[in-house]
C-alpha cells in the first residue's frame, strides 16, 4: 500500500476515534467530561508520532510544541 494513503488512512481513524471518544463521553457522562476530554491535548500526541516518523529533528517538534501551547 501506498504510504501516503496509508498515513492518511491512520490520520482518519485516529481523529475519527478521538471525536468519537468525546462525543461518546459528552453524550452518556457528562458534556463536562467531553470538554475537559476534549480540551486536554491528548489530540498532539499522534502528530508528535508522525513528525518524529518522518525524521523531524527534536529542535522543531519541540518549537512546534511551544508554538501551540499557547
Amino acid at each position: 500500500m501506498n504510504p501516503v494513503l496509508r498515513n492518511l488512512i491512520f490520520n482518519f481513524l485516529l481523529g475519527g476515534a478521538a471525536v468519537a471518544t468525546t462525543s461518546y463521553l459528552g453524550t452518556f457522562f457528562d458534556p463536562l467530561v467531553g470538554a475537559i476530554v476534549w480540551a486536554y491535548p491528548i489530540t498532539i500526541i499522534p502528530t508528535i508520532f508522525f513528525m518524529r516518523n518522518d525524521k523531524k529533528t527534536n529542535n522543531y517538534i519541540s518549537k512546534f510544541l511551544f508554538g501551540t501551547t499557547f
